[in-house]
């Protein structure tokens, strides 16, 4: 069965589920602005140079899939429920979630590089509704066992992707990803762990099982990051140049984000989390300053794997912010995280060496 056939059977489920008529409104706002963020370099004429749409349409895939999805979407005949966005494990809109809504996305994400983040997100939100049913008391081993077997597929997708990324040599673009996977992983996990604290009397082996499962994966994808950074900066520094300016600009908006959002968030979040995400904060701030040195002194590889640790650090501390004020629980870790304190001390060895 071709990508198109996949797509038209998603359709022809979807159609089963009924939307109200604000669900599709959300629906097709929220197909816009994906569209709007993600656009698709075509070398297609113009649209309205075209005397013949319909035909340009049916010969060019990426315009199919495009074009079916706008159909599903804007005429009301599909069932993508905006509503199905926030079912949870169990739930019974969970199965659009997850086999219909989250599916038909992916067809619109083409580039490797684009898929393998895409299902970085899913490894995230995965992780966001395990901890969501763990702190509102609603986990069994058959949810356990549901959120497992879909970690497990988005965890080797983005496996799969990158084992491609590498392949076409692009080490920066594969250690931002490893980096992505690793920092959720790892955030989320200590999430899950104070969780299991607050409720030992309720936190069955499965769960346990599921938790060490996540930790261990983290820990390979620390190895495969570690890998990709060994790789680029063994790279030519001037042909990383480019990347590099980015990441620093990246990373300057991403503290800029994260300083705000711990000042918008300081009354809505226990004190340790506060305390905590400050830390992190600063020690982006070091990192990023030693990464627009390593830039300026032509260290273009040396800065880019600087710039991705700290986008890292910012990225747990963002976890940490959301996942205490929405869980109502304290992340009051160690002010430098020992896998932080690891990851700074390879990176000085990394860079000395």
């Amino acid at each position: 069965m071709n990508a198109e056939d996949k797509l038209k059977n998603l359709i022809d489920d979807a159609r089963k589920t009924a939307l109200s008529t604000q669900e599709k409104e959300g629906m097709r706002l929220n197909v816009v602005n994906f569209m709007k963020n993600n656009p698709v370099e075509s070398s297609a004429p113009s649209f309205w140079n075209s005397l013949d749409v319909i035909g340009m349409i049916s010969n060019r895939p990426v315009l199919r899939y495009s074009f079916l999805l706008s159909c599903l979407v804007l005429f009301g005949i599909g069932g993508i429920s905006i509503a199905a966005n926030k079912a949870l494990p169990g739930e019974a809109l969970y199965a659009v979630k997850t086999q219909v809504n989250e599916k038909v996305l992916s067809f619109i994400t083409f580039s490797e590089d684009q898929k393998a983040q895409y299902e970085v997100g899913l490894v995230q939100l995965r992780l966001e509704e395990f901890e969501k049913i763990t702190s509102e008391n609603k986990l069994d081993d058959a949810k356990i066992a549901e959120v497992k077997t879909l970690l497990d597929g988005h965890i080797n997708g983005v496996k799969t992707k990158l084992e491609t990324i590498k392949n076409q040599n692009k080490a920066d673009v594969a250690l931002q990803i490893n980096s992505q996977l690793e920092g959720s992983l790892n955030a989320h996990a200590k999430v899950l762990d104070r969780l299991a604290e607050n409720k030992k009397e309720k936190i069955s082996g499965t769960f346990k099982n599921l938790l060490a499962d996540i930790k261990d994966t983290s820990n390979e994808t620390k190895q495969s990051r570690i890998s990709n950074e060994l790789k680029l900066f063994q790279e030519t520094s001037q042909n990383k140049k480019k990347a590099a300016e980015n990441k620093l600009t990246r990373t300057e908006d991403r503290l800029r984000e994260i300083t705000k959002l711990i000042a918008d968030k300081k009354e809505s979040i226990p004190a340790g989390t506060y305390q905590k995400a400050q830390a992190d904060v600063e020690l982006a701030d070091a990192l990023f300053a030693d990464g627009k040195a390593k830039a300026q002194a032509g260290e273009y590889g040396q800065a880019l794997i600087v710039f991705q640790n700290a986008i890292r650090v910012l990225q747990k501390a963002k976890i940490y912010l959301s996942q205490s004020e929405n869980l109502k629980v304290e992340l009051n870790f160690d002010t430098i995280e020992d896998d932080d304190e690891e990851a700074l001390e390879n990176l000085k060895k990394l860079i000395n060496d």
